[in-house]
């Protein structure tokens, strides 16, 4: 599994690599040129923009797996994996959707060989996300309910729930660049450009949060403060993540952790925890009466 681990992070890094100089450097320099012209349609902005973002995501994760390799700490070699393990897998699916639907929409005016190239990329992606979701970090963060398997735990600090706002919605701009859509509603009227970007970015929005706490009980900030998502009452789970994310469309909710609210939270019988924590109630020998379900 090492070996199998060590070449894909490498080919994750060539992938990307060869995916900007063969597919997007050229069109991305083109676009550079009509937009400082001043002679670019709405279409060429967005699509300017949106591939902008793309190389600065593309050369954080091109970087990421060179660091598993580069630290010799145990504990930060581990936690570069683990990054890029989650940040592989979440942006994959974040912006397949959106990155077919521009190919779509400019796949008249492409080249078979960048159509190909595209292809080909999104098909190593998935094999890659595959490998990454079988090979699990060492620090595990398990379906797990603070009254069922555990007696206490030391819930996530202000400090820490407000510097989990700030990098899980940077990386959301990141991987959904809002800019980008009028390049697939470029053809709809002034009027409706602004409800269709709001219906599909609400939507990728609970789709970030629910498949990241869903799949992993944590969002990147989460992941970096060292916490993750447990349940109150019953094991976490699909459904309760689900739930949280809903909970997130209630105005003012994001910051209701401020005043020691938490309404996702509590609303859901949920809580963000520390993970050293839950190891305080028990000798190293011992395990939790109620084992939990990874």
């Amino acid at each position: 599994m090492q070996r199998l681990k060590t070449i894909t992070l490498v080919l994750i890094s060539l992938t990307l690599i060869t995916q900007a100089f063969l597919y997007q450097y050229d069109s991305y320099i083109s676009l550079a040129e009509t937009v400082s012209s001043g002679l670019a349609e709405a279409g060429e902005i967005g699509l300017f923009a949106y591939t902008s973002i793309d190389f600065v995501l593309m050369g954080i994760v091109i970087i990421l797996p060179l660091l598993c390799f580069c630290f010799r700490n145990p504990a930060k070699k581990e936690m570069a994996y683990t990054v890029t393990r989650y940040i592989v897998i979440i942006q994959f699916i974040i912006r397949l959707p959106m990155s077919t639907l521009i190919h779509l929409v400019q796949g008249k005016d492409m080249h078979i060989y960048a159509q190909f190239v595209f292809i080909s990329v999104q098909l190593l992606f998935l094999i890659y996300c595959i490998i990454l979701l079988k090979i699990k970090p060492q620090v595990q963060r398990p379906r797990i309910s603070t009254t069922v398997d555990y007696l206490s735990v030391s819930l996530a600090t202000r400090a820490n729930r407000l510097s989990h706002l700030v990098i899980d919605t940077s990386l959301f701009l990141l991987s959904f660049p809002l800019w980008s859509l009028n390049i697939v509603f470029n053809d709809y009227e002034d009027y409706s450009i602004p409800i269709a970007t709001m219906i599909v970015t609400v939507f990728f929005y609970m789709l970030y949060y629910w498949l990241s706490e869903a799949m992993f009980r944590a969002t990147l900030g989460k992941i970096l403060t060292g916490t993750m998502v447990v349940g109150t009452k019953k094991r976490m789970g699909a459904g309760r993540a689900f739930n949280r994310s809903i909970c997130r469309l209630i105005p003012l909710e994001a910051i209701s952790f401020l005043s020691g609210h938490n309404w996702h939270d509590k609303l859901t019988s949920t809580a963000v925890v520390y993970i050293n924590s839950l190891e305080e109630d028990f000798f190293p020998d011992e395990q939790p009466a109620n084992k939990p379900i990874h």
